[in-house]
């Protein structure tokens, strides 16, 4: 083909039909014309020879008209999104299908516990218990511990990392002393964190604490009318309950009797002790009896007691009377007696601000004294106060009451200060 001249085609048609007869450089076989390819395009032109058809140089060009070029760009834009819409069903099926994203990593932080709990089982006492938590990440952010916290003062917990990452664990080490903890005990270990499902988790662990030697019951109570002589009994309980033997040490317990006794548990012989109320005069008090045990391991033990004698006269034992509150200044008590005779004949005030006065039996008979209180200009503190009841009881014939006058507190009273008022809006 000729460089800069334009290919053309002799078309010839006779009677066997049309046959196209290239041009090239050595000329044409039949009669054609050619000229040399230029920038601007000359005007089509055709020749007819004969029975040969000479076509020369492109058709013309035909501009399309308006409406037809709306619809081709309409065409196009509509493809374009529908192209669009296949990459982005296409991404998210890989995300979903795929690997996880850095978006769908970053999860909030969230704390779990596996094991949560924890059973120590059978104790003895004055052992001291200690077991590990693991507090495990399984967000996707950074776990911060604020803080851990005991339910009791016999627990003790310490975290061993305090941040946690995402997929990382740390130790909360909890110890439990059993002294003083006898029976079966359930304690708890609250860890607040940053997990916004779980603010706290909750650890627990339980314990049955058997003594190596105690009372049951732990305490004695005695409680009895004038004249009554009541006994209560205490056992030794405990692994080296049955080598013991008891003896009382030191000196002897005021108002009560102790005595050694013994009893068939089984083919096995329990100790404990009686205490006995001897006490004569209408009173309430404590104490302590002191025993020796006879053993290397526990060489002593002490048994809590207390009583209460009561009269014939039933009254509160100590009336308080507030100044911060207008209807607490004055208060009518009752007092009641189990002889039928009972008669009241004076209500004195010994100490304090006070005064008393008989207002006599009511609707029931019951007798009934009202108590009103003067209070001293610029109470801080409370005041004490003491009164008698002097009536015809042949046990308590001067029944004493104790009266307090209870001050203001500043925060709540009228020395607190006044806030200023809300400065004024403008419409």
């Amino acid at each position: 083909m000729l460089t800069g001249t334009r290919y053309h085609e002799v078309v010839h048609r006779g009677r066997g039909g049309s046959t196209a007869h290239p041009l090239n450089a050595d000329g044409p076989k039949t009669s054609a014309f050619c000229y040399p390819v230029t920038k601007e395009r000359p005007p089509p032109r055709s020749f007819r020879l004969g029975n040969d058809s000479l076509v020369m140089g492109p058709r013309p060009r035909q501009e399309s008209p308006p409406m037809v070029l709306l619809a081709q760009r309409a065409l196009v834009f509509l493809l374009t999104l529908v192209l669009l819409g296949s990459v982005a069903a296409c991404r998210r099926s890989a995300t979903d299908g795929g690997a996880p994203s850095a978006t769908a990593l970053a999860s909030p932080p969230h704390i779990v516990v596996e094991p949560s709990s924890h059973d120590f089982g059978k104790v003895l006492e004055g052992e001291q218990l200690t077991h590990v938590f693991v507090v495990k990440n399984t967000g996707g952010e950074s776990l911060e511990i604020d803080d851990v916290r005991t339910s009791c003062g016999c627990t003790a917990a310490v975290v061993e990392q305090k941040s946690v990452p995402p997929g990382g664990s740390t130790k909360v080490e909890v110890k439990f002393d059993t002294r003083g903890r006898l029976g079966k005990n359930k304690k708890a270990v609250n860890v607040t964190s940053n997990d916004p499902e779980t603010k706290s988790a909750r650890l627990e662990f339980t314990a049955e604490v058997e003594a190596l030697l105690a009372f049951a019951p732990s305490r004695v109570r005695l409680q009895a009318a004038h004249g009554e002589t009541p006994t209560v009994e205490s056992w030794l309980t405990g692994r080296l309950a049955g080598g013991a033997k008891l003896s009382v040490a030191g000196s002897p317990a005021p108002g009560v009797a102790v005595e050694m006794i013994e009893r068939k548990a089984g083919e096995a012989t329990q100790h404990g002790v009686r205490v006995k109320l001897t006490a004569k005069d209408i009173e309430s008090k404590n104490g302590t009896i002191q025993l020796a045990t006879g053993l290397g391991e526990v060489p002593s033990l002490e048994l809590p007691y207390s009583y209460q004698i009561r009269g014939n006269i039933t009254v509160p034992e100590q009336v308080s009377l507030y100044t911060s509150r207008p209807n607490s200044k004055g208060r009518t008590i009752q007092v009641r007696s189990t002889r039928p005779e009972f008669r009241l004949t004076a209500a004195r005030v010994l100490e304090g601000p006070f005064a008393a006065k008989l207002l006599g039996p009511n609707k029931n008979g019951v007798q009934e004294v009202q108590i009103t209180a003067t209070p001293p200009e610029g109470q801080s503190s409370t005041i004490p106060g003491k009164l008698v009841l002097v009536s015809n009881d042949p046990l308590e014939p001067n029944k004493s009451i104790k009266l307090s006058l209870v001050a203001p507190r500043s925060a709540h009273g009228k020395d607190r200060p006044k806030a200023p008022p809300p400065p004024m809006q403008r419409r």
